[in-house]
């Protein structure tokens, strides 16, 4: 990622892969250039998600909060799933202590994409 605007470092911890480093990051968010009324933000969870899309949201601020509680309930699906997440100093770590509430089931359907861009309500109010 280019342009990283918050990171944290995490460890993990599974059955299958033993003790692992996590290094989550969040991006500067951008207007998207093929759809200009779209914002995206980046996000990353290496390794647990080597490649994620970028969130997209209706402004800059949408695109933020959404990459960053996408990556709050990746976690929490990490730690579903039977892993374990430790600070550095070897504490606990839970996404809650993020601020961001990941409510049970709403997960990995987690998207921008869920709500009608501007462009689609537009749209409707002019009867198409």
């Amino acid at each position: 990622m280019d342009d990283v605007i918050a990171e944290t470092q995490l460890i993990g911890e599974s059955k299958d892969r033993g003790r692992f480093s996590i290094r989550v990051q969040i991006g500067r968010p951008y207007l998207r250039a093929r759809d200009p009324d779209m914002w995206a933000c980046p996000v990353a969870l290496e390794p647990l998600h080597e490649r994620l899309a970028d969130i997209a949201g209706e402004d800059s601020f949408q695109a933020l909060c959404l990459a960053s509680r996408l990556a709050a309930s990746l976690l929490d699906g990490f730690i579903q799933s039977g892993g374990r997440l430790l600070n550095d100093d070897g504490n606990r770590f839970t996404p809650k202590k993020l601020g961001l509430s990941v409510r049970a089931g709403q997960g990995r359907y987690l998207t921008a994409r869920s709500r009608p861009t501007r462009r689609k309500r537009r749209a409707a109010k002019r009867g198409r």
